[in-house]
């Protein structure tokens, strides 16, 4: 005889000690048509992320498990709601996405069962864009910098802007927005209402923290009061306890209205047009693309673009070549794709850089998956002739889904220069340390398999390293051109300049030579220094070494 269908309560706590055994009894008690589950993490602020990737793997299981769907008793269970407290109600998020369909590697599994049923997801405390670390405890704050150095933490992973949180933050945007309409995967189910309750007194999670539900269909936002971070699963104060367990008893099973209420995003294109370190070199660039790109719409009769140009600060060439520093501003690229994803369809999306402007690009798309751009445009670009086109476009960030969520292929090109000296020498040089994410595209092109994926000219332009942005005797305009190919993916006409096979030698030398000279500076010093101690005594020998030291920095910073 089949049993009652019943409905399956998931609960999920955050670090460390929690009264969410509290909620659960009182729920087992109030509704007893109800199966209430705890799924015991296991997470600490120093679990790795790869642990925490396989905590959203083991709770996906773990529901698919309890819903009925591994032993043939999917029927039983009517419907299922999850209720994640704090990181809990990350962790819920990135499960649903994974069972739903909207996984953090393959675009479109096939979506499991339970997901199908979920009619309700309950956020308390759970913050949209990751935790503010100034926010954190102060034990937990000063060792954020120090950890994260060592490896990708539970505690970093989560913190806002932190690439794990950023690719989660992404897919629930799209996963949210397209669930139940055409584009969504086949068999995802219905859209669940996403309740998002934040504690008045809390002093992790804000009202503030959680304003991505103002952008996507289905949500709202709600208050509980009185309570801080903690006190948001709490039911064990005599003085509290019924209040609370009124306001949370609605927060997961009450009525909301105007759960359909959100802004919903543009669809006309946004541009990103991103400089390389030289921010007063070729900024004029910018400009001139930007109002290309305006002009061109208003002869189309189509509504102006959208152009999103990042003014990052004067980068020096020891400063790029520098790991920790070349990767300091690359997060703050991330924070304005975000904004953008808000507001706009990244369907809609393009992306023109130069220099270290395509290396924070390239940055981000490897470590955040989710981030997608319907057409690409490098010129001068520093990233390594290898670098892996065909792995972004397998994961579906080279393109853009139609109306009806069929997805198609986008474009990439490279345009380089004859005599690119930052390129093909200041690039290649830290490509010779060691380095792989740098190299000589912009000089080389893309090599070997990885060239398949990216159009490029047979000749290139003429000068150095801003020539694909300037206009030349004898050429087009240029800011047109690119503006074309940005909003309509069609090619420049050839340059007419060949490569330098002499400038071409001379870079892959600086390859090979830049270990051995750098290996000879260190030796050479280092004998200077001892002979210096000897003569002069240790402090003296500081003292000489410090001055010229200094003043080298201080030089190569302005180069």
């Amino acid at each position: 005889m089949t049993a009652e269908p019943t409905g399956l309560i998931v609960l999920v706590p955050g670090l460390g000690r929690t009264k969410i055994e509290s909620l659960e009894k009182q729920l087992i008690a109030a509704y007893p048509n109800h199966r209430v589950k705890t799924f015991q993490h296991g997470i600490k602020p120093l679990s790795t992320r790869r642990g925490l990737d396989a905590v959203v793997d083991r709770l996906a299981n773990s529901i698919r498990a309890w819903a009925g769907d591994n032993d043939g008793r999917r029927e039983e269970t009517a419907s299922v709601i999850l209720v994640g407290h704090s990181i809990g109600g990350i962790i819920a998020r990135a499960a649903f996405l994974e069972a739903a369909g909207f996984g953090s590697e393959a675009p479109d599994d096939e979506p499991n069962g339970w997901a199908t049923k979920t009619v309700r997801i309950v956020l308390l405390g759970s913050p949209n864009s990751g935790y503010h670390v100034e926010n954190f405890p102060r034990s937990w704050r000063w060792a954020v910098p120090i950890v994260s150095g060592f490896a990708a933490f539970t505690i970093e992973s989560v913190a806002s802007g932190a690439y794990w949180l950023a690719d989660l933050r992404l897919r629930w945007l799209h996963g949210i927005r397209v669930l139940g309409t055409t584009e969504a995967p086949k068999g995802s189910g219905p859209r669940p209402l996403i309740v998002q309750a934040y504690g008045d007194d809390d002093e992790l999670v804000t009202r503030d923290d959680i304003d991505d539900s103002e952008y996507m269909p289905g949500t709202v936002r709600t208050r509980i009061s009185s309570t801080d971070h903690g006190g948001l699963v709490d039911l064990t104060d005599a003085s509290t306890k019924d209040q609370r367990w009124s306001e949370l008893r609605h927060v997961i099973f009450g009525t909301f209205h105007g759960a359909d209420t959100f802004t919903p995003p543009v669809e006309t294109p946004v541009h990103f047009l991103l400089h390389g370190i030289r921010a007063s070199a070729y900024d004029g660039w910018i400009g001139g693309v930007a109002a290309a790109l305006r002009s061109q719409s208003t002869d189309a009769g189509s509504p102006p673009p959208k152009v999103v140009s990042l003014n990052y600060r004067f980068f020096s060439a020891i400063e790029f070549a520098l790991p920790f520093t070349r990767r300091r501003n690359v997060h703050q690229f991330l924070d304005t794709y975000m904004a953008a994803v808000l507001t706009h369809s990244p369907d809609q999306f393009t992306f023109m850089g130069h220099s270290n402007g395509t290396y924070m690009m390239a940055t981000v798309m490897k470590h955040v998956r989710a981030v997608r751009f319907r057409r690409i445009l490098l010129a001068g670009t520093v990233l390594p002739p290898g670098f892996d086109w065909a792995k972004l476009r397998g994961r579906r960030q080279i393109g853009a889904y139609d109306a009806n969520g069929v997805w198609a292929d986008g474009e990439v090109h490279n345009d380089c220069a004859r005599f690119d000296v930052p390129v093909g020498i200041l690039a290649t040089a830290i490509a010779g340390l060691g380095f792989r994410d740098i190299g000589a595209a912009g000089l080389r092109g893309f090599e070997g398999s990885h060239a398949l994926d990216v159009t490029s000219h047979p000749t290139v332009f003429p000068q150095g390293h801003g020539g694909a942005l300037q206009d030349h005797d004898g050429y087009p305009s240029r800011m047109p051109e690119i503006a074309r190919f940005l909003s309509t993916g069609t090619v420049c006409t050839d340059p007419h300049e060949q490569r330098s096979r002499g400038f071409g030698i001379a870079s892959r030398v600086t390859q090979i030579l830049a270990p051995l000279v750098v290996l000879g500076i260190l030796v050479g010093l280092g004998f200077a220094f001892a002979g210096l101690v000897v003569s002069i005594g240790v402090w003296g020998a500081i003292a000489a070494f410090a001055v010229p030291l200094v003043l080298i920095y201080v030089g190569l910073r302005t180069v």
